[in-house]
């Protein structure tokens, strides 16, 4: 399955080359040092190596989740071993690395009235350091999400969204601060989900509507002033 081995783009040429740095390894089986198990799309470059998440079938355990790293060149590849985070070993849906720690949106299955439980943990890149619960949305009940991570200043950002109905959903925009892991409401979105992006201190967002996925215009925001203006 190709799906299974890590592979380099080269622009100028064209060429899709297997990540493997062993001479005449064949990439075709699991000794190859480009094959991780299936790999899901949380793969970030930082400092030069590749850090991906690979799931794989362990005999009496099921799926389960690991952290890899390897060089850019995909030499020194280290194994982070087997997550397991509150009992399981979810991966992660999305990463962004930060002053030396990997921030994880995870998904650790059913919670209450939700068929999933979306949470967000840190992981230094220290080998042998434990992963750590940062932020969970305070309704655990409903169905949720957290999407859109960013980091910057000190400050991990997303939008943690709650299904009300099928036709109705409310959305906030969460910074963290990294310096304390308290987090904080910047902007609500009482019928629909938040998607933004930032530029220095500003905050550019438009509000998607549920269903129709009709979009507000975009807004210019200063979490400073609170200044909230129409930009286009």
């Amino acid at each position: 399955d190709d799906s299974e081995y890590l592979y380099y783009f080269d622009d100028a040429s064209g060429q899709i080359v297997t990540l493997c740095p062993k001479m005449n390894c064949r990439h075709n089986n699991e000794n190859c040092d480009a094959h991780f198990g299936t790999i899901n799309n949380s793969i970030t470059l930082y400092n030069n190596r590749i850090y991906l998440w690979a799931f794989h079938n362990v005999p009496g355990k099921g799926n389960m989740a690991s952290l890899y790293s390897v060089k850019s060149d995909g030499s020194d590849r280290t194994d982070y071993g087997f997550q397991n985070i509150d009992g399981t070993t979810p991966g992660a849906k999305q990463t962004v690395i930060y002053k030396d720690t990997l921030y994880m949106i995870c998904d650790l299955g059913p919670s209450g009235n939700s068929s999933y439980s979306y949470k967000v943990f840190m992981q230094p890149l220290e080998h042998d350091q434990r992963a750590q619960l940062l932020y969970e949305s305070p309704d655990q009940e409903r169905e949720h999400s957290l999407s859109d991570l960013h980091t910057s200043d000190d400050t991990l950002w997303l939008t943690d969204t709650t299904y009300i109905s099928s036709d109705s959903l409310c959305s906030e925009l969460i910074a963290i601060d990294l310096r304390t892991g308290k987090p904080q409401t910047i902007l609500t979105a009482d019928n629909g989900r938040i998607h933004y992006t930032k530029k220095g201190s500003l905050i550019y967002y438009c509000i998607q509507a549920p269903g129709s996925g009709q979009y507000s215009p975009v807004h210019k925001f200063d979490p400073e002033s609170k200044e909230d203006t129409i930009f286009a």
